[in-house]
């Protein structure tokens, strides 16, 4: 007769096991899940039709402290929708043959803005400049605007004759400060030192 190994060490110790029907969590949990599937499936279709509101004398006047609904007054004409810019930032190297291909435009494109007002503004293009292009929805360009600082802004426009460029100048605001400082040391172990 063969013989069955023994664990060496301690006997593990098994957990006996509880039945089911002695388990009390177990028991009502399935027990309702069952309940409660079984209840909406019988009684689902039958209370939904039945739903009834019941108005009391009271509401049938009214409530005198709702006003009645105003009309509110829709118009036939849509608004016309403003096609969106998508912006471009001048990297280095770039050249407006780049940025405008970038954009989907071609040379033919750039050609008729560069001609507008002698492109004065597009003449030269430097890294972090914003140059964005607008199009309708045919994808035809209508309108560049180039971003050379932020008080000075090139507008490009489609006209009947072409493009016309306009210039947009913002004035700074301009704010008077006092600052006054005391100097302990010599005046150039007070300055910021920078590394």
């Amino acid at each position: 007769m063969p013989r069955n190994p023994s664990p060496r060490g301690a006997a593990p110790i098994a957990a006996p096991e509880i039945p089911l029907h002695r388990r009390p969590v177990v028991w009502f949990a399935t027990v309702g899940a069952l309940l409660m599937v079984l209840g909406l499936t019988l009684s689902g279709p039958e209370w939904r039709g039945r739903t009834t509101l019941h108005r009391s004398r009271d509401d049938r006047h009214g409530d005198p402290c709702r006003s009645p609904p105003t009309p509110v007054a829709v118009s036939a004409v849509p608004e016309p929708v403003i096609p969106p810019w998508k912006e471009f930032r001048v990297r280095n190297g770039d050249n407006l043959s780049l940025i405008f291909n970038r954009a989907g435009f071609n040379d033919t494109d750039l050609y008729r803005v560069a001609r507008a007002s002698d492109g004065r503004s597009l003449r030269r293009v430097y890294p972090g400049e914003t140059v964005a292009f607008q199009a309708d929805n045919d994808g035809e360009l209508i309108a560049v605007r180039h971003v050379q600082s932020p008080l000075l802004t090139t507008l490009y426009t489609l006209e009947s004759d072409g493009f016309v460029a306009t210039d947009q100048v913002r004035e700074p605001e301009r704010s008077a400060r006092n600052v006054s400082m005391t100097i302990d040391t010599s005046l150039f172990l007070a300055a910021p030192q920078r590394v």
